[in-house]
């Protein structure tokens, strides 16, 4: 399975990939939504800001009653706050897993929402924290480029970095 250095490296580095998609975002677009029924981009930045510590905090209470306070602290918070709040997130994980021992996530067990009433804490934090990540990491981009941002590519997405200039034909 992963150790818990790997696992906080992982979503450190989603937390970067985010703040660089973030930062390619006219605050115009911040109400994007593409259809009626979903997130805008504003409400998925706010869930991004707070989905991983509330599920880790979850695992680790064996209920999720934190939740409704995290998602109040993310509505009010100021969209230009978005990459300070993911800073924020990733300390607040590494803080909470920092007693826990390698061992720890293989064989503490605790609850995942949509994965299983108790699996073992490494499994879920892959299983819920760094998929979330991965896939609201997704939408963010692809949000980012519906909205208005065309030029963003690959890079943008899986690297957190603007491509290479394509070299000039004589």
């Amino acid at each position: 399975m992963i150790t818990r250095d790997q696992f906080l490296s992982a979503i450190s580095r989603e937390r970067d990939i985010c703040n660089h998609v973030f930062s390619k975002l006219h605050p115009d677009s911040y109400d994007y939504r593409p259809g009626e029924t979903m997130r805008s981009t504003r409400e998925l930045l706010q869930y991004l800001s707070i989905c991983g510590i509330g599920a880790v905090r979850g695992m680790i209470d064996g209920n999720f009653a934190a939740w409704e306070s995290l998602e109040q602290q993310a509505e009010a918070m100021p969209m230009e706050e978005f990459p300070a709040a993911m800073n924020r997130q990733i300390e607040a994980i590494g803080e909470a897993l920092a007693t826990m021992t390698d061992d720890e996530l293989l064989t503490r067990t605790g609850p995942v929402p949509g994965v299983g009433p108790e699996v073992p804490f490494g499994e879920g934090l892959v299983r819920a924290v760094l998929e979330w990540l991965v896939a609201y990491r997704m939408q963010l981009f692809l949000y980012a480029k519906m909205s208005g941002n065309p030029q963003l590519s690959t890079a943008n997405c899986w690297a957190g970095r603007d491509p290479k200039p394509k070299p000039v034909e004589a």
